[in-house]
């Protein structure tokens, strides 16, 4: 989902960026911990809500209403960017990346997915 993807943005910002300040970088965290916990919530509610209809025509009209709450969400979140001009930039650690880099992996690795792929499908 969208929300997962940006959690695993907000974790690889925080893996190789470079935060001049602490406080920042705990910041970061907080946001990342409310991204990911939204996502699950969203994907657990979502998935209850499909599963709990007791006909076909219920079944496919929850998957419906589910779409047009996440898109609806994503939709009003991408208004308030545009309407209040958020930009977010995080400087990168060149040095974070070139180590990353020379072991030929994914930034954060095998934990990175482990808690964006592996955990949401095994709570599931």
């Amino acid at each position: 989902s969208t929300e997962l993807q940006h959690a695993q943005q907000l974790c690889r910002a925080l893996i190789v960026g470079d935060f001049g300040r602490n406080h920042h970088r705990h910041c970061g965290i907080w946001a990342l911990i409310l991204q990911y916990s939204m996502s699950l919530s969203i994907l657990l509610v979502s998935l209850c809500v499909v599963l709990g209809s007791q006909t076909c025509a219920g079944c496919i009209l929850n998957i419906f209403s589910a779409f047009v709450i996440v898109d609806m969400d994503n939709l009003a979140a991408r208004f308030i960017e545009v309407l209040w001009l958020l930009e977010f930039q995080v400087r990168v650690d060149s040095e974070r990346v070139e180590a990353v880099r020379r072991n030929k992996r994914l930034i954060g690795g095998l934990s990175v997915r482990m808690c964006f792929l592996v955990l949401p499908v095994c709570l599931i």
